[in-house]
């Protein structure tokens, strides 16, 4: 069986892509592999024609941070989160610059079109190739944008996660993400009610996270039951 899983930002999916998966399901994040092509040596090809005007930016923060002990202290906390584990000042402020970028990616329509683009055809064939190898599986995808990139067809079954808005936004901004951007990506996403209509089972994440864990192991065993049959 393939199961695919959606819903919009911060509303549980993660957590139910980790509940399927100690209940003996094959995960693939499709969050994962973007980050994983983004990083490849293709990816950071493919981005420099929209990072070439980056450099100025870049040696214009790092004059700052060797003079500003305050503006050194907010890009260390780069450093701090790992972002840049060791390196040089320039590879700290560099990167820390592209971390913005990247921060911004739903405010650059030009960016973000070319972008998803080159990286839907790759992550699509990568995932359908590693399920393909395993054919007889139980497979759970975790896959936001499924119905935006039209690849509901692949899969048996399709779950979409809610949750309230105002707790998504609060999880969404308590791991220091901008609720501004949060609003923004959703422009880009189908309306949740749409992606309810379009999917076989709703897990509606409104509750202790204990409850949900039951709802989810609940879902898991009633698809295996399908699955087998």
């Amino acid at each position: 069986m393939k199961l695919a899983l959606v819903g919009m930002m911060a509303s549980g999916k993660s957590t139910a892509f980790e509940i399927f998966k100690a209940q003996g399901w094959q995960g693939i994040s499709m969050d994962d592999l973007v980050r994983k092509n983004y990083h490849s040596p293709e990816g950071q090809a493919y981005q420099q024609p929209f990072l070439a005007g980056m450099e100025p930016t870049v040696e214009k923060n790092l004059a700052r941070y060797h003079a500003d002990a305050e503006f050194k202290r907010i890009w260390d906390d780069y450093r701090l989160r790992a972002i840049v584990p060791t390196g040089t000042d320039y590879d700290v402020v560099r990167e820390a610059v592209l971390e913005e970028h990247r921060k911004n990616y739903a405010h650059n329509p030009e960016f973000k079109k070319a972008w998803d683009a080159f990286v839907q055809g790759r992550i699509q064939a990568e995932m359908k190739a590693t399920v393909g190898a395993q054919p007889k599986a139980l497979w759970v995808v975790e896959y936001p944008m499924l119905f935006e990139q039209k690849q509901e067809g692949f899969f048996d079954k399709i779950v979409v996660v809610t949750a309230p808005e105002g707790a998504s936004l609060a999880r969404w901004t308590a791991k220091g993400r901008d609720a501004a951007n949060f609003h923004k990506i959703k422009t880009f996403m189908l309306p949740l009610e749409e992606k309810i209509a379009r999917a076989d089972f709703v897990l509606t994440n409104d509750g202790t996270l204990e409850a949900f864990e039951e709802k989810v192991k609940a879902l898991c065993q009633t698809l295996k039951q399908t699955a087998n049959a």
